[in-house]
């Protein structure tokens, strides 16, 4: 063989080793990125950060509220009007997707014995409501009921 013909040969095996580690380093790639997104039961993992959020709206419906805002019972307060009175400052996903302030949003309603507290929360995919009972004693300053 030439000369010629072994450095072609040579790098024939460096482009074939070259190829192989790449294929393998997307492979990684790919299972890291599916076992960060996925759980065991193929669900998608759970966004602590969305949960915090929730909780987060739940606080500021609670320093917000006062009995004379029912009106036939019930208040509504949307996430945007929560920003626009600095109640709470913008919220997002833990993979960085912004809270839609237009349909999130908190409801109190006043039930016969106590008061109930959704807070429904709209973040890309993500859609989930938050239920909370308070004595209507004490209203939403107290800790919440066990149900």
């Amino acid at each position: 063989m030439t000369d010629e013909e072994l450095r072609f040969e040579k790098m024939q095996k460096i482009r074939k080793i070259v190829m192989i580690v790449v294929i393998c380093l997307l492979l990684v790639w790919i299972i890291i990125f599916l076992y960060i997104t996925f759980t065991e039961d193929n669900s998608p993992k759970v966004d602590t950060n969305y949960e915090n959020n929730q909780k987060l709206m739940e606080e500021a419906v609670r320093n917000y509220y006062h009995d004379d805002m029912l009106e036939n019972n019930t208040m509504v307060i949307s996430l945007k009007k929560m920003y626009d009175n600095n109640l709470i400052d913008k919220l997002e996903t833990s993979y960085h997707e912004e809270c839609i302030d237009m349909a999130s949003y908190a409801r109190v309603k006043k039930l016969e014995d106590k008061y109930q507290l959704d807070v429904v929360l709209v973040c890309g995919n993500n859609h989930k409501t938050l239920t909370s009972y308070y004595d209507l004693e004490c209203g939403l300053t107290c800790p919440a009921i066990e149900e």
